[in-house]
C-alpha cells in the first residue's frame, strides 16, 4: 500500500476493492455450498476466514496470522490432501475441492500484495468452475451472474488501486468519492449485463447439439439416489429427498395422478435383501419401437391409454421409468433392452439423464374378472417368482389365515393388500438395531414401517400361496405444478410395491403400503416450491436441452411475432397516409371557402414547426447553460470546433475515424488553412480547459475566418 495512505482507516478505493474481492470469494464459496460440496468443517473455516477478512479490511489492520504460521498451515493442507484422498474423501474431486476451499480460506486471511490478490481471484474462479460440475440449474446461473458483476467491479477497482500505487507521491484514493464508487458499481453492472445479453444472443443462434452428451460434465458424479435393491436390514431413519427426479408432460390430455412409475423388478429374496441376479435381456432396436404386449386384446372399457413425455434427471440406475404397460417408446437413444422381468433399460442412461416419450396402457383393475384357474409355469419362472427363503413359521400361518375363503389369486392378493393398508402403520423410522429376521419383527412386533417392508411381506405371502410375485422399485404419485403444467416427481416419491401374476391377465400392480400421514406440506412452502420448480423446468428445457428442435420452435414463434408486428406497422402506415390525405383535402377545402383563415392556420403551423426545429438544434446548448456558465461555454466551444471540422471536410480534409483534431492539423499542408485551423484549436483549448474568456469570445470569429478561407 502507498506510504501516504492514511494509516487510521482504509482509503475509499482500497475499501471498495477489499469489499468486492471478499464478496467475490463469498459468491464462489456459496455456489459450491449450493451444489452441496461444502462440508461442515470446511464451511465453518470459510465463513471464519471471510469474517476475518472483512474485519481487517474495515479496520485496516494487519492479518492475525503471520507469514510463518501461514506457511506452516499451507504445508499442513498439502500433507492432509493425500490422507483425505485415501481415508475420508468420496473421490478425487471431493478431496480436491476440499483442498481448494482450505487454500482459499488461508489466502483470504493473509493476502496483502497484488500477486496474492490475483491468486485469490483465481481461486474464486476455480471454486465457481468446480460448482458447475455439480449444479446445472437456474440457481447456479444466479451465482454466475453475481460473480460476473463482482469480477468487473473487482478488476476495475484493482486497476485504479494499482494506478494510485504507481503514481509517485499520490495517496491511494485521493479524489475518490462516494459518487465515484457508485459510478464504478453502475459501470460494472452495465458491463455484466452486456456480457450476459451478448451470451444470450449467441445462445439463441448456436444450438447445443451436443448438450446432452455434455450434461454429465455439468452434473459430475452427482445423481439423485435410487437403489436397484431392497435391504430390510438398515437402521436409523430415512430422510425424504425433495429433489425433482422426473418431470412428466401429458401429451394426450389424460391425468397423471396416482400413477406408478415402474423402474426395476426384484425377484430374489434371502430374508433380508431383494435383488435381481441373472436376469436376461434382449435388444429392442432403435427409437420408435412397438412392444408386442397383446395390444389387440385391450378394450377401451377395460382401461385407458396415456401418451406422455418424460424428462428424467440423472439417477444411479440405467432403468427407464414408465407408467403402465408401454406400447411405444421414442427417444434419442439408439437401443433399448427388455429384461425378463419386463424392466426396460438403457445402458447409456444412469448419470446422464434422458428425455423420452411413451404410449402406455393403464388397465382398470376393477374390470379384471376373477378366475379360479391356475397356470402351469416352467422351472425358470418358478425359480424366479416362487422362491422363498427360510422364514418364520408365523408368516405362513398369517398368510393362510388372511387368504382363507379367497376364491382366486386375484381375491387373495386383494385381501393381503387391504389388510396391510388398514391394519398397519406407516413410518420412516427404522429399527434402532439390526434384527435377525427383520420381516418377522415388522409383522409381529413393530407393525409399522415404510413401503419396502409392506411390499416384502405381501410378496412373500403371495409366494407361500403359490402366486408368483415380485417387488418393484420406482416412483409413485407426484404432484402437478399448475405453473409449468408438468407433473413433478421427487426423490421423496420413491416407492416399492408388488406385482402379482394373475391368471388370464398377467402381472398386476398391488400397493399394500398405507398412506403417509405426514405427507401434507405447508401450503406456503408448496407454492414457493412450485414457482421455483417452474423456473427450473424452463431452465432445463430452454437452456440445458436447447437444441435444433428447440431453435426451430423459437424461430417459428419469433416469425409469427414478426409477421404480426410488420402487419401492425403496415396498418399504421396506411392509417397515417389516410390521415395526411384527409388533412390535405381539408386544407384545400378550407382554402376554397375561406382563404384568409386557411393561410393564417398554415402560417401558424409552419411557425410551430420552425420553433420545434430551433428547439431541437439549440436544446443541447440551452441545457448546458442550465448547468452553469462553464458547461455552457464548453458546449459552445465544442459546437464551434465541429463547424471548423465540417469546413475542412468540404475542402477535402476529412478527419479519420481514429484521428484527433490536433493530428488532423499536423497533417494539413502548410498554408493559410492550416494556420487558421491551428488558431481555432488553440483558442478552443484555452476556452474549454483553461477557462479563458477572451479565447471564448475570439473563437466564433476564428471559425468564420476559416470558413471564408479559399
Amino acid at each position: 500500500m502507498n506510504a501516504q495512505a492514511s494509516p487510521s482507516r482504509t482509503p475509499a478505493v482500497e475499501g471498495y476493492f477489499q469489499l468486492s474481492l471478499t464478496l467475490l470469494l463469498t459468491v464462489s464459496t456459496g455456489a459450491l455450498a449450493w451444489a452441496g460440496q461444502v462440508g461442515p468443517i470446511t464451511g465453518a473455516l470459510s465463513v471464519a476466514a471471510l469474517a476475518v477478512r472483512l474485519r481487517c479490511a474495515w479496520r485496516s489492520g494487519p492479518s492475525p496470522l503471520s507469514r510463518r504460521w501461514a506457511t506452516a498451515a499451507a504445508l499442513v493442507i498439502v500433507g492432509f490432501y493425500p490422507l483425505d484422498l485415501v481415508y475420508s474423501a468420496a473421490d478425487f474431486v471431493d478431496a480436491t475441492i476440499r483442498m481448494l476451499l482450505l487454500f482459499s480460506a488461508l489466502k483470504l486471511v493473509i493476502a496483502r500484495t497484488s500477486r496474492e490478490y490475483f491468486y485469490l481471484g483465481l481461486l474464486a474462479f476455480l471454486e465457481l468452475l468446480s460448482a458447475s460440475m455439480f449444479s446445472a440449474g437456474i440457481g447456479y446461473f444466479g451465482f454466475l451472474g453475481v460473480f460476473l458483476l463482482l469480477v468487473v467491479a473487482t478488476y476495475a477497482a484493482f486497476e485504479i488501486r494499482r494506478g494510485f500505487e504507481q503514481a509517485k507521491g499520490a495517496a491511494i484514493g485521493a479524489g475518490w468519492t462516494r459518487a465515484a464508487a457508485w459510478r464504478l458499481s453502475a459501470l460494472s453492472g452495465v458491463v455484466a449485463v452486456s456480457v450476459l445479453c451478448l451470451s444470450a444472443a449467441l445462445f439463441l443462434v448456436l444450438p447445443r447439439a451436443l448438450s446432452r452428451s455434455a450434461r454429465p460434465l455439468l452434473q459430475g458424479d452427482f445423481a439423485v439416489g435410487f437403489s436397484d435393491e431392497v435391504d430390510l436390514g438398515l437402521t436409523g431413519s430415512l430422510e425424504p429427498d425433495p429433489t425433482p427426479v422426473m418431470r412428466v408432460e401429458s401429451l394426450s390430455g389424460g391425468s397423471l395422478d396416482k400413477l406408478y412409475w415402474r423402474g426395476v423388478a426384484l425377484h430374489y429374496f434371502d430374508g433380508t435383501r431383494w435383488s435381481a441376479p441373472g436376469v436376461g435381456s434382449s435388444a429392442l432396436g432403435k427409437g420408435g419401437l412397438v412392444l408386442p404386449r397383446g395390444i389387440a386384446r385391450r378394450r377401451d372399457e377395460d382401461g385407458r391409454r396415456v401418451h406422455y413425455r418424460v424428462q428424467l434427471e440423472p439417477l444411479s440406475t440405467d432403468a427407464l421409468f414408465l407408467a403402465g404397460s408401454p406400447e411405444q417408446i421414442r427417444g434419442s437413444f439408439r437401443r433399448l433392452f427388455l429384461g425378463e422381468d419386463d424392466s426396460i433399460r438403457l445402458p447409456t442412461a444412469g448419470r446422464q439423464g434422458q428425455r423420452y416419450e411413451a404410449v402406455a396402457w393403464l388397465p382398470d383393475r376393477s374390470r379384471i374378472e376373477a378366475s379360479e384357474d391356475w397356470e402351469a409355469f416352467d422351472d425358470r419362472f418358478q425359480a424366479m417368482y416362487l422362491q422363498v427363503p427360510d422364514f418364520d413359521s408365523r408368516v405362513a400361518r398369517m398368510a393362510i389365515d388372511l387368504a382363507s375363503g379367497a376364491s382366486s389369486p386375484l381375491a387373495t392378493a386383494a385381501r393381503y393388500e387391504s389388510h396391510f393398508r388398514t391394519q398397519f402403520g406407516y413410518t420412516l423410522d427404522l429399527p434402532a438395531a439390526r434384527a435377525e429376521d427383520p420381516l418377522a419383527e415388522f409383522l409381529f412386533e413393530r407393525r409399522k414401517g415404510h413401503c419396502q417392508y409392506f411390499a416384502s411381506a405381501m410378496a412373500l405371502m403371495l409366494r407361500l400361496q403359490g402366486i408368483p410375485s415380485r417387488v418393484v422399485n420406482g416412483f409413485a404419485g407426484g404432484a402437478r405444478n399448475p405453473l409449468s403444467g408438468l407433473h413433478v416427481i421427487r426423490g421423496s416419491d420413491a416407492h416399492s410395491w408388488v406385482e402379482a401374476y394373475i391368471p388370464g391377465h398377467g402381472w398386476t400392480e398391488f400397493d399394500p403400503t398405507p398412506e403417509d400421514p405426514g405427507r401434507l406440506a405447508n401450503p406456503l412452502f408448496a407454492q414457493a416450491w412450485m414457482l421455483w420448480d417452474a423456473i427450473e423446468s424452463a431452465w432445463f428445457e430452454w437452456v440445458l436441452d436447447y437444441d435444433v428442435d428447440r431453435q426451430v420452435v423459437l424461430a417459428r414463434s419469433v416469425q409469427r411475432g414478426t409477421r404480426s408486428t410488420v402487419l401492425n406497422l403496415a396498418t399504421s402506415f396506411e392509417r397515417l397516409q389516410e390521415g395526411i390525405t384527409s388533412l390535405i383535402e381539408s386544407w384545400r377545402a378550407g382554402l376554397r371557402e375561406s382563404p384568409t383563415q386557411a393561410l393564417g392556420s398554415t402560417a401558424i403551423g409552419l411557425l410551430s414547426l420552425g420553433g420545434l426545429f430551433l428547439l431541437w438544434r439549440r436544446a443541447p446548448l440551452w441545457l448546458a447553460r442550465l448547468g452553469g456558465p462553464e458547461k455552457a461555454a464548453s458546449a459552445a466551444a465544442s459546437r464551434l470546433v465541429a463547424r471548423a471540422l465540417r469546413a475542412l471536410a468540404r475542402r477535402g480534409y476529412a478527419r479519420g475515424a481514429a484521428q484527433t483534431p490536433g493530428e488532423l492539423a499536423r497533417s494539413l499542408p502548410q498554408g493559410e488553412t492550416r494556420r487558421r485551423f491551428e488558431h481555432v484549436l488553440r483558442s478552443y483549448e484555452a476556452a474549454r480547459f483553461g477557462g479563458n474568456r477572451e479565447a471564448e469570445r475570439r473563437l466564433p470569429t476564428l471559425v468564420r475566418e476559416l470558413e471564408r478561407t479559399g
